[in-house]
């Protein structure tokens, strides 16, 4: 008998022995109590499904046809789901037991215990069941994990509990009582991919992550705290900071060992060292912030986006959220700053507590450590004229510092979850594109030190991906000290506009170039919100909030504005 922790890596093995895998503190006897719980369920019917690939059947009529005629069992409908998952999910926030016909799902499935997994593919009632659970569970957790205002029911502080609790245990977020997430992680989801055929086309609400190298977090701290923000659209201004660098400051630090190895010859580390940010944060981006709110509709700034390594440290980018803070106080802020060797993106989010006799606001900084090195080679170095700091017979690897790889998932209102990457981790698709195509935020922000942007460049090709699938809207941006270095190199003068970003949504065409004019300091993107109808295989659907950025406001006014100092 092949033991529980081969489960993870051979299809071989019983359904008992996943069980044992997934949840190994529940004794026997309390396997059926898993299904209090849906996230507990759609753990165990998901991961089956996704092991096996059982889960090719949902398209297949003539399985079902088939299984009708041999066995009179039919599959439920696509309403028959939803009804059995609202009426779940009013249980779970009674503390009640599901539904009747819910638990005679999961009884039946438990009557197969001992079945191989070699053997579930072609065992069509089982499939049919787990199937029909999975879409129960999944409609049971509709907004579970998202911002809730006032907090609805039971449920929704459970779940709030759990994902705090589990990232402060284990290091990842997970929405499962019982399934450790060691080993698997179900999490809070926003998009279904409409192209292709996954395990992530089953849900509209629940996205299932097996445990490897990535640790998805979801600051469920913020569920309470985000309800102050208003629904709708978001208003993000654009800061490509710094506007000047100097090839000096791209150095090569002196060293040649990589772990406890030798480098081999012609490759060496780049360090670059950015120059403090404190003068002009204090000087000139309140005077920023106040003609950009002038500029905003409703006189609102919901975030402030700088690029990759654009501030020194982490007190940078306290002083730019506080500056902020005081000028518009729900207001986030994303800034791509240096911590000790290491290259982090940043995000700093306002915090209220009430207390009955008093109002106090704190901030929450988050961190995240880019996972990939950029290597510049020689055309690289060329392309921004770094030759003389970096011979270009070497290539040259960034000089940062690697940590526990993890991924945030920002809950910032009902219609938002914002996930951030870091220049490279865009382009590599490995570990991190994953996670973001399996919980689909629907905003994704890529900080990038690049040159100009242009759609048909790899920022272009690479934003597309994820506006495809899961359909999540990418932002990128990049500074304008960068592009000037690229410009300066290539003998060009200064041109009346430069593109400092891309902008991609799910809703079609490629990506859109985020023009700046030279005398402008920043640009500010007036985001609306759009619903998208997307359908999960087994024909539920779900109209899912999308970020847009279109050319003309409701009153006809620009959505992309200048800002100008």
């Amino acid at each position: 008998m092949p033991t529980a922790t081969s489960i993870n890596h051979v299809k071989s093995g019983t359904i008992a022995d996943v069980l044992r895998y997934l949840a190994p503190r529940t004794p026997r006897g309390g396997l059926i109590r898993l299904i209090d719980w849906a996230p507990d369920v759609f753990a165990v019917t998901a991961y089956l499904l996704h092991k096996t690939g059982a889960y090719h059947h949902a398209l297949n009529y003539g399985s079902w046809a088939k299984l009708k005629k041999a066995h009179g069992q039919k599959r439920l409908t696509h309403e028959q789901m939803q009804h059995l998952g609202h009426e779940w999910r009013k249980r779970m926030d009674g503390g009640q037991r599901p539904p009747s016909p819910v638990s005679a799902l999961w009884r039946r499935i438990m009557k197969h215990r001992a079945l191989s997994l070699d053997k579930v593919y072609d065992h069509l009632a089982l499939v049919a069941l787990l199937l029909d659970l999975t879409g129960c569970a999944d409609a049971a957790c509709e907004g579970l994990g998202l911002p809730a205002s006032p907090p609805s029911g039971k449920s929704h502080l459970i779940a709030s509990d759990l994902l705090v609790s589990s990232h402060l245990g284990t290091g990842a977020s997970t929405l499962c009582q019982h399934i450790t997430p060691s080993t698997l992680c179900v999490l809070p989801k926003l998009h279904t991919p409409q192209i292709g055929m996954t395990i992530r086309s089953l849900t509209h609400h629940l996205a299932m992550w097996p445990r490897d190298e990535l640790c998805p977090v979801w600051p469920a701290e913020l569920l309470n705290g985000s309800t102050t923000r208003e629904e709708g659209g978001l208003n993000v201004l654009l800061v490509p900071y710094p506007y000047t660098l100097e090839t000096a400051q791209f150095k090569d630090p002196g060293i040649n060992m990589c772990g406890m190895h030798k480098m081999a010859d012609g490759f060496r580390f780049v360090r670059f060292e950015p120059e403090s940010a404190r003068n002009w944060l204090k000087n000139e981006f309140p005077r920023l912030l106040r003609k950009a709110q002038i500029a905003a509709p409703g006189g609102r700034i919901d975030a402030v986006v700088f690029p990759e390594l654009s501030l020194k440290n982490s007190q940078e980018v306290v002083l730019a959220a506080e500056i902020l803070l005081e000028i518009s106080p729900h207001a986030f802020l994303v800034a791509g700053a240096t911590n000790g060797r290491q290259n982090t993106a940043q995000l700093v989010i306002p915090f209220p507590i009430e207390t009955p006799d008093e109002k106090e606001q704190f901030v929450l900084l988050y961190e995240q450590a880019k996972h990939h090195r950029w290597q510049l080679d020689k055309w690289q170095i060329e392309q921004y004229g770094l030759q003389g700091q970096l011979p270009p017979g070497n290539r040259y690897w960034e000089d940062t510092a690697f940590s526990q790889r993890s991924i945030y998932c920002f809950p910032l209102k009902r219609s938002l979850t914002l996930s951030v990457l870091i220049c490279e981790d865009l382009a590599r698709q490995e570990p991190a594109a994953r996670l973001i195509r399996a919980i689909g935020p629907n905003l994704v922000i890529a900080l990038l030190m690049d040159g100009e942007q242009d759609s048909r460049r790899w920022s272009g090709r690479y934003a597309g991906v994820l506006g495809e699938d899961p359909g999540s809207s990418v932002l990128t941006l990049t500074s304008r000290g960068m592009i000037d270095l690229q410009r300066k190199a290539a003998g060009k003068k200064a041109a009346s506009q430069m593109c400092i970003g891309l902008w991609r949504d799910s809703m079609g065409g490629s990506a859109r170039e985020l023009r700046m004019e030279k005398k402008s300091s920043a640009l500010l993107l007036c985001l609306s919100t759009d619903k998208r109808l997307e359908y999960s295989v087994d024909g539920r659907s779900f109209n899912t909030p999308v970020l847009r950025l279109t050319d003309h406001l409701p009153d006809g006014k620009d959505a992309i504005k200048q800002i100008r100092l």
